[in-house]
Protein backbone atom coordinates (compact mmCIF):
# COMPACT_ATOMS: atom_id res chain seq x y z
CA UNK A 1 0.00 0.00 0.00
CA UNK A 2 1.26 3.34 -0.72
CA UNK A 3 0.41 7.25 -0.11
CA UNK A 4 0.84 10.41 -1.47
CA UNK A 5 -0.51 13.40 -1.07
CA UNK A 6 0.67 16.83 -1.21
CA UNK A 7 1.47 19.73 1.38
CA UNK A 8 0.88 23.29 1.22
CA UNK A 9 4.24 24.13 -0.11
CA UNK A 10 3.94 21.36 -2.56
CA UNK A 11 6.65 18.91 -1.11
CA UNK A 12 5.83 15.37 -2.13
CA UNK A 13 5.16 12.78 0.66
CA UNK A 14 5.90 9.06 0.26
CA UNK A 15 5.47 6.29 2.33
CA UNK A 16 4.39 2.51 1.95
CA UNK A 17 3.31 0.05 4.26
CA UNK A 18 4.56 -3.78 3.92
CA UNK A 19 1.43 -6.22 4.79
CA UNK A 20 3.49 -6.80 8.43
CA UNK A 21 2.75 -3.03 8.69
CA UNK A 22 -1.26 -2.80 7.51
CA UNK A 23 -1.36 -5.84 10.12
CA UNK A 24 -0.29 -4.25 12.56
CA UNK A 25 -2.01 -0.98 12.23
CA UNK A 26 -5.24 -3.53 12.17
CA UNK A 27 -4.32 -5.05 15.59
CA UNK A 28 -3.66 -1.24 16.66
CA UNK A 29 -7.24 -0.10 15.75
CA UNK A 30 -8.76 -3.07 17.08
CA UNK A 31 -7.23 -3.33 20.13
CA UNK A 32 -8.03 0.78 20.73
CA UNK A 33 -11.07 0.01 19.55
CA UNK A 34 -11.95 -2.46 22.18
CA UNK A 35 -10.44 -0.72 25.05
CA UNK A 36 -11.07 2.91 24.60
CA UNK A 37 -13.65 2.96 22.00
CA UNK A 38 -14.12 4.21 18.70
CA UNK A 39 -13.70 7.68 19.52
CA UNK A 40 -10.57 7.31 20.85
CA UNK A 41 -9.70 4.57 17.95
CA UNK A 42 -10.25 7.33 15.60
CA UNK A 43 -7.99 9.61 17.34
CA UNK A 44 -5.59 7.83 17.79
CA UNK A 45 -5.14 6.80 14.14
CA UNK A 46 -4.84 9.87 13.07
CA UNK A 47 -2.24 10.62 14.79
CA UNK A 48 -0.56 7.23 13.48
CA UNK A 49 -1.49 8.91 10.01
CA UNK A 50 0.59 11.87 11.14
CA UNK A 51 3.32 10.27 12.09
CA UNK A 52 3.39 8.07 9.15
CA UNK A 53 3.10 11.17 7.12
CA UNK A 54 5.86 12.97 9.17
CA UNK A 55 8.79 9.94 8.20
CA UNK A 56 7.57 10.27 4.75
CA UNK A 57 8.16 13.05 4.18
CA UNK A 58 11.81 12.98 5.10
CA UNK A 59 12.72 8.86 5.40
CA UNK A 60 16.40 9.98 4.83
CA UNK A 61 15.99 12.86 7.55
CA UNK A 62 14.11 11.38 10.31
CA UNK A 63 14.22 8.36 12.46
CA UNK A 64 16.99 6.49 14.73
CA UNK A 65 19.45 4.07 13.06
CA UNK A 66 18.59 0.71 13.99
CA UNK A 67 21.34 -1.14 12.10
CA UNK A 68 22.50 -3.50 14.35
CA UNK A 69 19.18 -5.22 13.80
CA UNK A 70 18.85 -5.08 9.89
CA UNK A 71 20.95 -2.70 7.68
CA UNK A 72 19.42 0.52 7.07
CA UNK A 73 16.50 -0.28 9.42
CA UNK A 74 15.63 2.87 11.11
CA UNK A 75 13.12 3.77 14.44
CA UNK A 76 10.63 6.93 15.01
CA UNK A 77 8.37 7.21 18.45
CA UNK A 78 4.38 7.26 17.14
CA UNK A 79 2.85 7.26 20.65
CA UNK A 80 3.21 3.97 22.56
CA UNK A 81 4.46 2.58 19.38
CA UNK A 82 7.62 2.26 16.98
CA UNK A 83 7.36 2.44 13.53
CA UNK A 84 10.39 0.89 11.77
CA UNK A 85 11.15 1.56 8.36
CA UNK A 86 13.55 1.84 5.85
CA UNK A 87 13.94 4.62 3.19
CA UNK A 88 15.31 3.97 -0.80
CA UNK A 89 17.15 6.69 -2.78
CA UNK A 90 14.32 7.91 -4.18
CA UNK A 91 12.93 9.18 -0.62
CA UNK A 92 10.42 6.43 -0.34
CA UNK A 93 9.59 5.68 2.93
CA UNK A 94 8.83 1.60 3.56
CA UNK A 95 7.23 0.91 6.43
CA UNK A 96 8.40 -2.64 7.53
CA UNK A 97 6.20 -3.07 10.72
CA UNK A 98 5.03 -1.17 13.55
CA UNK A 99 5.01 -2.96 17.18
CA UNK A 100 3.94 -1.59 20.69
CA UNK A 101 7.07 -0.27 22.80
CA UNK A 102 6.92 -2.98 24.97
CA UNK A 103 7.64 -5.61 21.97
CA UNK A 104 10.75 -3.32 20.44
CA UNK A 105 13.53 -4.99 22.29
CA UNK A 106 15.66 -6.08 19.62
CA UNK A 107 14.74 -9.69 20.45
CA UNK A 108 10.95 -9.10 19.47
CA UNK A 109 12.07 -6.75 16.74
CA UNK A 110 14.38 -9.35 15.01
CA UNK A 111 11.65 -12.14 15.39
CA UNK A 112 8.51 -9.58 14.12
CA UNK A 113 10.83 -7.99 11.00
CA UNK A 114 10.83 -9.46 7.87
CA UNK A 115 11.46 -7.89 4.39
Amino acid sequence: MQHQERKENNSLMTYRLSQRAQDDLIAISEYTQEHYGVEQEILYLEKFENKLEYVGSNPLGVGAPCSHILPGLKSHLAEHHIIYFTSSADGVAYIVAILSGRMSSEISVDRHIVL
